[in-house]
């Protein structure tokens, strides 16, 4: 048997397609004598992890006609379409294995799998916990749970899966062990959960720990503001030239929070010649150059920045607040307009409707003030741009909705003028009541 298969291998990697069909019928022949289920199975399967599809699928296609047992080719049969990328064939093939089926909860992660890669996250979660309710225990089952949240950012969500995952004793599982601990982590870090991270990483000993492992806990130090025991870590990396490229600028802001500016801005300064045409490394020395209050540093970087990348996020919106901070609103505009396809969120709402206000385009400014609005309105800084903003443009309306929303403010000193110019305004007294 193995030396026929090897013949079809030898056969296809030469080109040698009447030879192939050859030996493979020879092939087929040979298993129609064979009653042992599992020698069939074999024999697909290693066709299949060949990336001889078809001919996998040939195979279990005739077991399925030649051997008992149906349902268990119908499951092959949907793998080998699906990796065959006949993702609707697979679906249909899964459809005839039945609940009451033996296969039936693999067949479950199967169209699981195929319902992610079709991007149906919903429908995959569904078949996932139809899974976990008949079969409770079973560890690709939890990972299939864990890794549909995590890959839809759903990390609350998926952390107690990768928990469960982490105190089981399965095989499978302690052979992904570290796949499944550096997920686990991502998700930790992600919901901030930054001490958890520093506990778990802690019990490692430190013979044992990664790379990732300590640049990990670094991470975790700086966001916990931790700034001696990142550097313990992160100086010896940058040194040795092991310092991974996206923490030179969590390095240095950690220098800069121990008072070693000039250090820190070495580092970034070093990094951008040895990475001239990388935007990330203008933007981390941007960043540092704000902190140190040289704000027009900042800003020929982040010019650079977003020449080098105009599809990022942060570069522009650091950029805008910047020069909108440097009295330089007509160059904010011109970045807003040319970046506003790719940017939402209220931060960026409230922050065009200040380009917009100080531009003189108030009908653009009061719709972005609007969008941000809910979920802004409980920031005492917003609310204050937003109050003044409505006042100056006569839309005593939204001014009285938000002082209803918030009476509170009322009684803070630096609305009395406010309150005051509302009630002269008010003349039936019915606002205050």
């Amino acid at each position: 048997m193995d030396e026929k298969i090897q013949q079809v291998f030898e056969a296809l990697r030469t080109n040698q397609t009447q030879a192939a069909t050859q030996a493979y019928n020879e092939l087929l022949r040979l298993l129609e004598r064979e009653a042992d289920p599992d020698v069939w199975a074999q024999t697909g399967y290693t066709f299949q992890q060949a990336g001889f599809l078809p001919y996998a699928k040939g195979i279990y296609s005739a077991a399925l006609d030649a051997i008992d047992d149906p349902e268990r080719w119908q499951l092959l049969l949907a793998e080998a379409a699906s990796d065959d990328g006949d993702l609707d064939g697979a679906l249909d093939t899964l459809i005839s294995i039945m609940p009451d089926s033996p296969y039936y909860v693999q067949s479950l992660l199967l169209a699981a799998d195929i319902y992610q890669q079709l991007g149906m996250a919903d429908v995959s979660l569904l078949k996932l916990e139809e899974a976990k309710t008949l079969s409770p225990d079973e560890p690709a089952i939890l990972l299939g749970l864990a890794e549909l949240h995590r890959s839809t950012g759903h990390f609350r969500e998926a952390i107690p899966y990768y928990r469960e995952l982490l105190e089981t004793d399965s095989e499978v599982i302690q052979t992904s062990k570290a796949r499944i601990e550096r997920q686990y982590i991502e998700c930790l870090m992600a919901i901030g959960e930054y001490e958890t991270v520093i506990d778990y990483l802690s019990d490692i000993p430190k013979a044992e720990r990664s790379h990732e492992v300590n640049e990990q806990l670094a991470l975790c130090f700086y966001q916990t503001e931790e700034y001696d025991r990142a550097e313990a870590i992160l100086s010896p990396f940058y040194e040795n030239g092991s310092l991974s490229e996206e923490l030179f600028g969590i390095y240095a802001e950690v220098l800069y929070h121990l008072h070693r500016e000039s250090d820190a801005l070495r580092v970034l300064t070093e990094n951008i010649h040895h990475q001239p045409y990388q935007a990330s490394a203008y933007y981390q020395r941007a960043r540092v150059y704000v902190m140190n209050h040289q704000e027009e540093d900042a800003i020929n970087d982040l010019t650079k920045a977003h020449a080098l990348d105009s599809d990022s996020v942060e570069v522009p919106m650091l950029l805008m607040r910047l020069l909108l901070k440097n009295e330089r609103e007509a160059e904010a505009l011109d970045i807003l307009e040319e970046a506003k396809d790719q940017l939402s969120g209220d931060q960026f709402e409230w922050l065009a409707a200040g380009i917009y206000a100080a531009n003189e385009q108030y009908d653009e400014a009061k719709d972005y003030y609007m969008a941000a609005y809910d979920a802004l309105k409980t920031d005492q800084s917003f609310i204050a741009d937003y109050l003044n903003f409505m006042w100056e443009d006569g839309d005593r309306t939204r001014v009285r909705q938000a002082l209803r929303e918030q009476p509170e403010l009322m009684g803070q000193p630096e609305w009395q003028w406010l309150v005051e110019a509302l009630e002269e305004d008010d003349f039936d007294g019915s606002f205050f009541e």
